[in-house]
């Protein structure tokens, strides 16, 4: 009964610690274990000290009557030292222990019973295998990331990690982790998540030369972790010490230290130069640390300045009409970034600790690369204008006993995002598109800037009980709150764009309609700050878990979380929408979106929610080295600021209109004709529950994961385990007519009334009527009757992404002069939407029409059915260094395509239009494997005992990866405008040849250490 009033009152006052604010991830490990006499009886009463060099002073605890002990948030880092002292024993001393973010390292002790005073030290190996943890993590030290050939960018650290797969967008820094869309990952930087409120990617760079240790949470996800369903990003940074150390780093390359690995000779004979590499490539960082007062404040800090320049091709647009194939121009494009780091740690008490970070990223490009595409002309470009991102964050960290620690946090960020137009647009010009070449020109969509930013206090405690019910607890507890906004600022002086085909303005032309095109008008300002859209997003969560431990051997770890999120739109204005042609009026009323108004404040969802993680951990042999492990856990999503700011009257949109060019003067006035295609809603009229349902619910996952690590040797562990997931209650917008969530699937499903499936007769791949591989295709069109086009934002119950994985990792530290990380992954990820940025953000298009059901479930983008990594170093003979890093994936899933243009018929709702559907399932083809092989050589230099003078040899591509960017799709324009003669016309860009790859790089860098 003692023990339970004691727990009590411990839990209360834990309860009462945190009553206002809750953790993210864990910036700490801790070391666990017992002591016992040599007849394995416990000793209580030992004294237990704690040193290390990443600790600053020492730390002592007395054992329990159990012997048990504990260090519950020590600093990562390695050569811990723990000393036992108990009169009567000999003296022990466990050198060089390891202590890992987010892991429990176990030790036990046996002490000799000694007449004199003695002293044992003992050098035993560190565990490998946490024998307490369900998850599935793999942690990089500083040693790993030190030495393995990557970019020193926290996006090519994140594509290295077991099982994901990059999106290949690198500003965005997105990749697939454990089958979850690229907006399923927390990242957290010193316990501060830095997610972007609003799309959920990175909202700064972090520099790897800060990193102490990154911790990468794959599945099993404990309670304390809010808002990740894929993977969980734990950057550990460096604190200093308790001397003086630095180090400078410096990667050059530039054109000449490229090879190309494909002849001139066939790119002369595709219209092509050299792969596009990078003209030059230099990143200089510097950084130092250590003491300001022993053991009382240290200082970390660096600086990098990282630029590059690279070769983009872009379209020309009246070479490529006037020759009948695309014609390309290459233009240089620089990039230049900085970051700054800075990071103080006090030791306010013996038990007491506070770190406080500042982080600043600066990026200018003249163009903004991300948006350099090879379907561009050099006027539809923007430039990158002087991105800023402040980072900062404060922890706290007070160990009250053994038994009971709190951690308090705080961060905020701020990121000013510019991208205005490049000087080669045409700013007052309409936009041009053609759809048979899929090219632009004149301008690039609109100017815009962003301004996101994200506070978040959190504090959480952990409470040890042992004995307590006949098991031993650990029991976590905490609360957090954050507020967000997200503010996107658009304008554009012309808001038209005209619909081309092969150059011909009128791009739906038939023999009916035959001055036919499309026009389209952005609804926006026309000057910075007349149509800003804002929107806010708070949320606040708690959590509870509890682990445990039966019978040193036997771990529950039972967990549950809560959140409750509430998204706005605050008050905000938007000015009229210019209008050069002076159709607007007639197009859309006097009174339209394209008129200046003000919006009051709207509250749009709340989403709150209930999420279980539940796990086990069983030591198989009672000796710490085999785990098995399983879990099961729901994860419920972040209600991102994109998903309801689609619903904001000021989020960029457009009306869209046929244009019959009744006088045939290429120019739209009002004499000519027009039908309406599509609206968006009168702001006058607004009513938020008529656009998206307010009640709609967060989309979930559901995990389940059952495995096995072992301790195959000193200092190297491979893990064996299954995951399945399967995400649910997909948030989308859907065509709804405007009949509401209750008979929204009359607008987008394919039992609908107002669409009609019509049967055509594909000619196949050879695109050639009448020859074997004909085949039977089918569409929906829509009917005469259909009511007008309205976008809603809902739950779609048959949106629904499934995955599931067998892992095998095999991790082996640095030490005996190697290290190594190992995986083979083989998947399965399916469905019916994909997980890319595009395809997760909520209006993917996705579910817009029936047509989206049509060879509907198949493999995902993200799809990679093999996916091996091998990332290893070896310390050489007369101190070089060798680091590999290979990787081995399947290609990416693909399907034909066909564009149909149905009968001329006066019973559908747009006679003779085109509807572009799927022939087959997605997977059906698969684009080529990947095989890469990264290589690395140094030579370090010792100068005296303190100073390190490296240099190193990058080969970048070392297997010779190469080939060309074709347009495969053997699909087409199939046109049944007259039924009785079908005629089938290959896509204009089919057989392209775009581009090329394949080039090997070297990179030489010196490095300096001290």
């Amino acid at each position: 009964m003692r023990k339970l009033i004691k727990f009590s009152l411990l839990l209360f006052l834990g309860l009462s610690l945190v009553s206002f604010l809750g953790a993210q991830g864990k910036l700490t490990g801790s070391i666990n274990g017992k002591v016992v006499d040599t007849e394995g009886n416990p000793l209580p009463g030992v004294t237990v000290t704690v040193e290390g060099p990443a600790l600053q002073g020492k730390m002592s605890f007395v054992t329990t009557e159990t012997g048990s002990f504990r260090f519950p948030a020590l600093p990562p880092g390695s050569d811990y030292q723990i000393t036992f002292e108990l009169s009567g024993f000999k003296t022990v001393i466990r050198k060089g222990l390891n202590v890992s973010v987010g892991k429990t390292t176990a030790v036990t002790i046996q002490m000799e019973m000694s007449a004199i005073e003695e002293e044992v030290t003992v050098l035993a190996e560190s565990p490998v295998v946490d024998v307490k943890s369900s998850k599935t993590s793999v942690n990089y030290s500083k040693e790993f990331i030190f030495n393995v050939p990557m970019s020193r960018d926290l996006y090519d650290v994140l594509n290295s990690i077991p099982g994901s797969v990059s999106e290949g967008v690198s500003y965005r820094r997105t990749s697939y982790i454990s089958g979850s869309s690229v907006r399923g990952n927390q990242y957290s930087l010193d316990g501060v998540t830095i997610n972007d409120p609003v799309v959920m990617y990175p909202m700064t760079n972090i520099n790897i030369d800060v990193y102490e240790e990154v911790e990468f949470g794959l599945s099993g996800h404990p309670a304390s972790v809010g808002i990740a369903d894929g993977g969980f990003i734990n950057i550990v940074t460096k604190s200093g010490g308790n001397e003086f150390h630095g180090g400078a780093t410096f990667e050059f390359y530039n054109k000449d230290m490229q090879v190309s690995l494909l002849s001139e000779e066939d790119l002369e004979a595709v219209g092509l130069t050299k792969p596009t590499g990078w003209n030059s490539w230099k990143d200089f960082s510097l950084y130092v640390g250590g003491p300001i007062i022993k053991d009382r404040v240290w200082f970390f800090t660096n600086g990098r300045y990282f630029t590059w320049e690279r070769d983009f091709n872009h379209v020309i647009w009246d070479d490529t009409i006037a020759q009948g194939e695309r014609v390309y121009t290459l233009d240089s494009a620089p990039h230049k970034e900085g970051n700054f780091f800075g990071k103080l740690t006090f030791q306010l008490a013996s038990n007491v600790r506070l770190m406080t970070t500042y982080n600043l990223t600066t990026i200018t490009e003249d163009f903004y690369t991300n948006r350099i595409q090879n379907y561009l002309d050099k006027t539809a470009t923007t430039k990158w204008d002087g991105e800023t991102g402040h980072t900062f964050s404060a922890q706290l960290n007070w160990v009250v006993s053994q038994n009971f620690f709190v951690d308090a946090r705080v961060g905020y960020i701020r990121r000013w995002f510019p991208i205005p137009y490049s000087e080669f647009a045409i700013k007052d010009a309409p936009r041009y598109y053609d759809r048979y070449w899929g090219i632009y020109r004149n301008n690039p969509r609109f100017e815009e800037t962003y301004l996101r930013k994200r506070f978040n206090p959190s504090v959480s405690a952990t409470l040890f009980q042992d004995e307590l019910f006949g098991a031993s607890h650990e029991i976590k507890f905490g609360v957090e709150y954050e507020a967000t906004s997200g503010n996107w600022d658009w304008w554009r002086a012309n808001p038209y764009i005209f619909y081309f085909y092969n150059g011909n303005p009128y791009s739906y032309a038939t023999s009916s309609y035959p001055n036919r095109s499309r026009i389209y008008a952005y609804i926006c300002g026309s000057d910075e700050g007349s149509s800003v859209q804002e929107n806010t997003m708070s949320r606040f969560g708690a959590f509870i878990q509890d682990s445990v431990t039966i019978k040193d051997r036997l771990t529950l770890n039972l967990g549950a979380r809560f959140d409750t999120s509430t998204g706005k739109f605050p008050p905000q204005h938007k000015g009229a929408t210019a209008d050069p042609y002076g159709i607007l009026t007639m197009l859309a009323g006097t009174q339209s979106p394209f008129s200046e108004y003000d919006l009051p404040e709207f509250n749009c969802l709340t989403w709150t929610n209930i999420s279980p993680r539940l796990g086990f951990t069983y030591d198989l042999f009672g000796d710490g080295k085999t785990a098995l492990k399983g879990s099961y856990s729901r994860y419920y999503e972040y209600l991102m600021i994109q998903y309801y700011s689609l619903a904001n009257p000021n989020y960029p949109s457009t009306g869209s209109w046929y244009w019959f060019d009744d006088n045939y003067n290429q120019v739209p006035d009002p004499a000519d004709s027009y039908t309406l295609r599509y609206l968006p809603p009168d702001p006058f009229t607004y009513k938020l529950e008529d656009e998206m349902d307010t009640d709609a619910k967060a989309p979930y996952t559901d995990e389940f994961t059952i495995g096995i690590e072992r301790e195959l040797m000193k200092d190297l562990s491979v893990t064996f385990n299954f995951m399945y997931k399967k995400k649910q209650r997909i948030f989308e917008d859907v065509n709804d007519y405007g009949l509401g969530k209750d008979e929204a699937w009359k607008g987008y499903t394919p039992d609908s009334p107002y669409w009609e499936k019509y049967e055509f007769l594909d000619p196949g791949d050879d695109g050639l009527f009448g020859t074997n591989d004909d085949k039977t295709s089918y569409c929906y069109a829509e009917l005469a009757n259909a009511p007008s086009t309205h976008y809603y934002l809902m739950n779609v119950p048959e949106g629904h992404r499934k995955y599931w994985a067998f892992q095998l990792i095999v991790n082996k530290r640095m030490s005996n002069r190697w290290q190594l990380l190992g995986s083979i992954v083989y998947s399965k990820a399916y469905g019916n939407i994909g997980g890319s940025y595009g395809s997760s953000y909520g209006a993917s298009g996705n579910f817009d029409t029936p047509n989206a059901f049509v060879e509907e479930e198949g493999r995902l983008d993200y799809d990679r059915p093999i996916n091996i990594k091998i990332q290893s170093t070896v310390i050489l003979p007369y101190d070089f260094v060798l680091s590999g890093y290979f990787n081995h994936h399947s290609g990416s899933p693909w399907a034909r395509t066909v564009t149909v243009y149905i009968p001329d018929d006066p019973k559908y709702k747009y006679p003779a239009t085109t509807y572009g559907v799927r022939t087959e399932t997605i997977g059906t083809r698969r684009n080529a494997p990947v095989t890469t092989l990264d290589l690395r050589l140094e030579k370090r230099f010792r100068l005296g005992e303190s100073f390190t003078i490296g240099g190193y040899v990058d080969v970048l591509n070392a297997l010779g990866r190469s080939g060309y960017s074709i347009s495969s799709n053997p699909g087409g324009y199939i046109d049944y405008s007259d039924p009785s003669n079908p005629t089938f016309e290959r896509f204009g860009n089919y057989g392209d040849i775009s581009g090329a790859y394949g080039n090997r790089v070297v990179k030489v860098s010196l490095r300096l250490t001290f």
